[in-house]
C-alpha cells in the first residue's frame, strides 16, 4: 500500500464554470500568439494562463506566468509520440490573433475553466509494479490483486484521473494501450528518462472513436528551459 500511495503525483485538474480570472480558454481558432509568429501547424486547443496554476500544484517547472498554448489534432489517432506544437508566451509579450488549422469537424467547443482542482493522479503500472523490488521472493497474492482492484474502483468513482475535467496538467498520463511516457523515454532520440506528462485531454466529445487520450509530453529540463520546440504528442484510444 505504501508503494502505491508514494507512486501518486500531483495534478491541476482545471473546473469548468465559476466566477473567477479565466485559467484556461479552451476552443476557438485563432490563438493570440507574440506578434510576427507564424501560423501554427496544428488546430489550437487551449490557453493556459501559468499565473493562475498554484505553486508547486503540478511538481512540474511551469513558468511562474505568461500563457501556455497547447495545439493539436484530435483525429490523428494512433500517433505517436511524435512531434507536437506548443507556445509559450511570456506575460507582456505584444500579441495578435493568428489563424490556425481547423480540426477535422471544425473548431474545438469553447469553454472557459475558471478554477482549479489539485488532486492526486493514480498511477499507470500494473499491481505487479507494486511488488517489494528489494525483495526477490516478493510476488502478488490474490489477495493483492482484489485489493488493488477494489482501491482502483473506489478511485474511479471518486473521479479518478479525471476529478470533473476532460484536462489536466502534470501527473500520469491516462492510457489504454501503451505509457505515452515510457515510450518517449525508450525512443532513442528521447535523450534519458526525464520525460513527463505536460497535458492530459479527454477528447471524446469531438472525435468519433471510443474514449480517446490526447497528451503533451516534455523533457523537465526543457520545461524548466522554456523549450516547447521540443514538446511530443501522443494521442490514444481504446482497443
Amino acid at each position: 500500500m505504501e508503494l502505491l500511495i508514494s507512486s501518486f503525483l500531483p495534478a491541476v485538474y482545471p473546473q469548468i464554470g465559476g466566477d473567477g480570472p479565466v485559467v484556461v480558454h479552451l476552443g476557438g481558432n485563432n490563438p493570440m500568439l507574440p506578434v510576427g509568429a507564424g501560423k501554427p501547424s496544428e488546430p489550437f486547443l487551449c490557453s493556459i494562463d501559468c499565473a493562475q496554476i498554484p505553486p508547486n500544484s503540478t511538481g512540474l517547472p511551469l513558468p511562474a506566468d505568461g500563457h501556455l498554448l497547447l495545439f493539436g489534432d484530435a483525429e490523428k489517432l494512433g500517433q505517436g509520440p511524435g512531434l507536437g506544437y506548443v507556445v509559450y508566451v511570456p506575460a507582456g509579450t505584444p500579441t495578435t490573433e493568428v489563424p490556425a488549422p481547423k480540426p477535422a469537424r471544425g473548431s474545438y467547443e469553447e469553454r472557459d475553466y475558471r478554477s482549479v482542482r489539485v488532486g492526486p493522479s493514480w498511477p499507470p503500472s500494473g499491481p505487479d509494479g507494486f511488488a517489494d523490488p528489494s525483495d526477490d521472493e516478493s510476488e502478488m497474492t490474490v489477495e493483492d490483486y482484489e485489493l488493488m482492484d477494489q482501491l482502483s474502483d473506489i478511485w474511479g468513482e471518486a473521479g479518478g484521473n479525471y476529478f470533473g475535467s476532460d484536462l489536466y496538467l502534470g501527473g500520469h498520463a491516462d492510457f489504454w494501450n501503451d505509457d505515452p511516457v515510457e515510450l518517449a523515454n525508450e525512443y532513442e532520440y528521447g535523450g534519458g528518462n526525464d520525460w513527463c506528462l505536460l497535458a492530459n485531454w479527454y477528447c471524446g466529445d469531438v472525435v468519433a472513436f471510443p474514449l480517446p487520450r490526447m497528451h503533451w509530453l516534455i523533457r523537465r529540463q526543457d520545461l524548466a528551459d522554456l523549450r516547447f520546440d521540443r514538446v511530443m504528442i501522443s494521442v490514444d484510444m481504446h482497443g
